[in-house]
Formats: structure tokens, C-alpha cells, sequence
């Protein structure tokens, strides 16, 4: 049988034990971060792609290769729309290889020129 008032619990925190918590005001806002500011280690089967951003694009376009010649592509890495960033994980790579790669611009009605080649090794 349940009695409600056979028993009471008290909890208490002495002043080392509490938290310090910030008011709205005090917290800082978000900052957004460009793909191409942050690190990303390369793995096994992929790695981080980044090139400089063109003023004027709202897009770029990704070309991924095995060959510093683009004669072949990466599957699924041939002219692949991107959207308007500036860096991108490529996956689905072999162990230590190296990968060349590069990006091309876009605006409403144009593309540019590509990028310098770069490299990447998983």
C-alpha cells in the first residue's frame, strides 16, 4: 500500500558543486565555417578536396582523377556540381593512391576555366 507522507528526501549542492551557466547574452554567435578552414585527415578511402574561392561563382564543379592528365575520371567525380563551397570529401577511393583533382566556377551563365591540379593520397 502506498502511504504518501511516509518518508521525505532532501538533496542539496554546496557552491563548489553547482554549475556556472552563461546567460543568452553571454554566448557567443555561431560563426560559419568554409569546408576549406577545416582539416580533415585523409583516410583509407578518401580525402578532403579545397580550392580557392572565385568571386562571383554560386557554384563549382569537381573533376577527380588517377592521372595528372584527367584522360579518366573517378567515378562519380567528372564535372560533379558541388554547390557554392569550396571543398569537398571525396570517398569511395583505394589505399595510397594518389588522386588529382581540380574545380571550375559557375555562375548563372557561365563556367570557368579550371583550377590549378592538385592532389590528394588516401
Amino acid at each position: 500500500m502506498f502511504h504518501p507522507n511516509a518518508g521525505t528526501h532532501v538533496t542539496s549542492a554546496d557552491s563548489e558543486g553547482t554549475l556556472d551557466l552563461q546567460s543568452m547574452t553571454e554566448i557567443p554567435a555561431q560563426t560559419t565555417v568554409e569546408p576549406s578552414q577545416i582539416s580533415v585527415p585523409a583516410t583509407r578511402s578518401s580525402f578532403m578536396t579545397d580550392w580557392q574561392s572565385v568571386s562571383g561563382a554560386i557554384g563549382y564543379r569537381l573533376d577527380v582523377s588517377t592521372n595528372a592528365s584527367f584522360s579518366s575520371y573517378v567515378s562519380g567525380y567528372h564535372d560533379l556540381d558541388v554547390g557554392n563551397i569550396t571543398g569537398r570529401v571525396v570517398t569511395g577511393l583505394s589505399q595510397g593512391t594518389t588522386y588529382y583533382y581540380r574545380a571550375r566556377s559557375y555562375d548563372a551563365t557561365v563556367t570557368g576555366g579550371s583550377s590549378n591540379v592538385m592532389t590528394g593520397t588516401t
